[in-house]
């Protein structure tokens, strides 16, 4: 997916994808937490203002979310940080609460596109008290521009049995190639097949699970690696029982482009 950006920051900081950041589930215990429409503020006098955060959309496999990184607060008073987002306007919500030390990084990827977001850091110290604050960050999030035909079936093909995926032909003229994704039964998804704009545009799986469901879709790349278009997901459940699990030539769909 590609995603629009508009933000009110003069440098924007795109943050690397690689690395998917693991937040703390509990907060060590010396740590208060704010509420997340009344935080109990410091007199503006003491309070730090210069934590500086930058967010920006990302494409993680296929889910589309908001990569947020900030620094460090400058009152060595602070124990630990709360990201907080306004979604179109609405009440703002907490996001994730992190210790000092912490990777002072997250992938939101509880939003959704389109959508209009405002982003906020906060810096508690000890008692819990906002002793710190970072200038808020705007982010609008648009749907992927294009949007591919898909269709995933059982099917057999030379007397092997699988699931084969067709698409349409992309129209984006900045198109490098397709990626396949599938997850099975609820596992982490993953890249099944890479291929050019000069390949089939089709995919026939074989490593199929019986009695599982396999999620298919397939992305649309540029030269950069970014997703420019999609289609699916699509969701096809493979017989436990064999005998069930008879598909002849005859089932195959047609080519969808």
């Amino acid at each position: 997916m590609k995603t629009a950006v508009r933000t009110s920051m003069h440098q924007l900081l795109w943050l690397p994808i690689a690395t998917v950041v693991t937040v703390m589930a509990v907060l060590i215990s010396t740590i208060g937490t704010a509420s997340a429409q009344e935080l109990d503020r410091a007199p503006d006098a003491e309070v730090d203002h210069q934590i500086r955060l930058a967010c920006g959309p990302r494409v993680k496999g296929d889910q589309l979310g908001v990569r947020c990184k900030w620094s460090q607060a400058q009152n060595d008073r602070v124990r630990g940080y709360q990201l907080f987002r306004s979604v179109n306007g609405e009440a703002r919500e907490l996001v994730t609460t992190v210790g000092a030390n912490a990777r002072l990084t997250y992938f939101d990827t509880d939003v959704k596109a389109p959508s209009k977001i405002v982003y906020g850091v906060v810096g508690l110290n000890r008692a819990g008290r906002v002793i710190a604050v970072s200038n808020p960050v705007r982010v609008e999030l648009t749907r992927p521009t294009e949007e591919l035909r898909f269709d995933c079936h059982r099917d057999s093909i030379g007397g092997e049995r699988g699931i084969l995926c067709r698409w349409s032909e992309t129209q984006r003229r900045d198109a490098r190639g397709y990626l396949v994704y599938r997850s099975i039964g609820g596992d982490e998804r993953e890249v099944i097949a890479r291929i050019g704009l000069d390949g089939r545009r089709r995919h026939f799986d074989t490593e199929v699970q019986p009695g599982a469901v396999h999620i298919y879709y397939v992305a649309v790349v540029n030269r950069a690696g970014e997703v420019i278009g999609i289609g699916g997901p699509d969701r096809v459940r493979w017989p436990s029982d064999r005998v069930t699990d008879r598909v002849t030539d005859q089932a195959a769909a047609q080519p969808a482009g």
